[in-house]
């Protein structure tokens, strides 16, 4: 369950001018390097993909004169997780009033885009304006590089979102979806401003 980018990190050899790191499994890399240490990211690595990788210590720069490789190592990738934590929370309402929506979770470490889906489902019985039609994405499939979404809403009514995490801006390397999620679009006034009397000097 190693995350990506991959962190790799060896002794340090005495006298050592490079060293030679191997990786095998979805690719194959040969690589000289001067650091016993390197960092692979997406999109070398896959998810869910096992690896295997030694290392070989050099007298020489650029990887020459070396020993032998060092015993192999393996791993397996993650895979992203899911969105979790919405907000607003699952069911609850936005109200005309408010101007502005904005669906939001929380962020994932390793994610490097997301991918949305909102769907209209149904219309409120107050809801006259006939271009309104249940079914429909608003806004359709999409990538975004945070981790919210500020959206137009026109039609009162109850809609459904979900969100996944992706290594990549096609989402071609992606986590799960998150659960469906459910929102809706009432209409109602700005609450008036009510003001309170406190006394003083008692």
């Amino acid at each position: 369950n190693i995350s990506i980018p991959v962190n790799f990190q060896w002794e340090e050899v005495g006298g050592a001018k490079s060293y030679v790191f191997k990786i095998q499994g979805g690719f194959n890399l040969e690589k000289p390097t001067e650091k016993p240490e390197l960092t692979l990211d997406y999109p070398d690595f896959k998810q869910e993909t096992n690896y295997s990788w030694q290392v070989k210590t050099c007298a020489r720069e650029r990887g020459e004169l070396c020993g032998n490789y060092s015993s192999p190592q393996s791993f397996r990738t993650f895979k992203l997780p899911p969105p979790a934590n919405p907000d607003p929370r699952d069911n609850e309402e936005f109200f005309t009033y408010q101007k502005n929506y904005v669906l939001s979770w929380q962020p994932i470490k390793e994610a490097k885009f997301y991918q949305y889906e909102v769907n209209f489902v149904n219309l409120s019985p107050e809801e006259k304006n006939a271009s309104c039609q249940a079914g429909k994405l608003i806004p359709p499939l999409i990538t975004k590089l945070n981790n919210s979404i500020p959206l137009s809403l026109i039609c009162l009514g109850n809609y459904q979102w979900k969100v996944q995490a992706c290594l990549d801006k096609d989402c071609q390397e992606a986590g799960n979806w998150s659960n469906d999620w459910h929102f809706s679009l009432a209409e109602k006034e700005k609450p008036s401003q009510v003001w309170g009397i406190v006394p003083c000097g008692r």
